[in-house]
């Protein structure tokens, strides 16, 4: 038995889309339809994707491969020691640099001797070279690390048969599975638009009334010959 394929969450997304034009394309805009047949259709999923399961394949395989070739992004590396360097030596080494000159200077205003002065001069200089040999070793290494992080760069023509493939399996999905069914689906109505079914009338119960018209009724004899009206006075 084929096992059924595990649909991702873009595959839901463009299941709900291929139905979404099924039915404009069978149904005007706003009837009252169209819910009851996007509730049908997403329960009989499973058969409708069976319509275009060789595309889907054919989708997922390359969409597998795209997936396999792009390494996982290295989230919440922390730098290195190389890194945190590159970027201190440069400003501690030129921070110390600005001070021993400003050294130099005052010594130099304040003392007529040039001893101490030249030699805070010398000392600035010397951090200065440090700040910019930093500077540099840092922008190397910062190149360098970026360049190790920096994502590969996928290959057009992939990128362009996984666009593709799945364009084909929506098409498949849309003409070989949702408008079948829906049009099987449409032409019955729903349960409770039917007209009722018909009831023969049911008879009268076995009772009538009493037959004043019967040859045993008649109404009181008053022309008899036994029937007194009463003497007259």
């Amino acid at each position: 038995m084929e096992e059924r394929p595990r649909l991702t969450q873009q595959d839901l997304a463009d299941f709900e889309y291929a139905v979404g034009q099924a039915l404009a394309r069978l149904l005007p805009s706003g009837d009252p339809a169209a819910a009851r047949l996007r509730v049908l259709a997403r329960a009989a999923r499973a058969g409708i994707l069976a319509a275009a399961a060789e595309e889907y394949r054919e989708y997922a395989r390359l969409r597998a491969a795209a997936a396999a070739r792009v390494p996982a992004p290295a989230v919440g590396r922390s730098p290195g020691w190389a890194d945190v360097l590159a970027v201190i030596v440069p400003i501690v080494a030129g921070g110390t640099a600005g001070v021993l000159f400003l050294l130099s200077l005052l010594f130099s205003a304040v003392d007529g001797s040039s001893g101490p002065g030249d030699a805070l001069a010398t000392a600035s200089l010397d951090a200065l070279l440090v700040a910019v040999a930093g500077a540099a070793t840092g922008a190397v290494v910062l190149a360098v690390t970026a360049a190790r992080r920096r994502p590969p760069v996928q290959d057009t023509a992939d990128g362009d048969r996984l666009v593709e493939a799945r364009l084909r399996w929506r098409t498949a999905l849309l003409e070989g599975g949702l408008l079948p069914f829906l049009l099987d689906h449409l032409a019955d109505p729903p349960p409770g638009s039917r007209a009722p079914a018909f009831r023969p009338r049911l008879p009268s119960p076995d009772f009538t009334g009493p037959d004043y018209s019967s040859p045993d009724f008649s109404g009181p004899d008053y022309t008899g010959p036994g029937f007194d009206t009463g003497t007259r006075r």
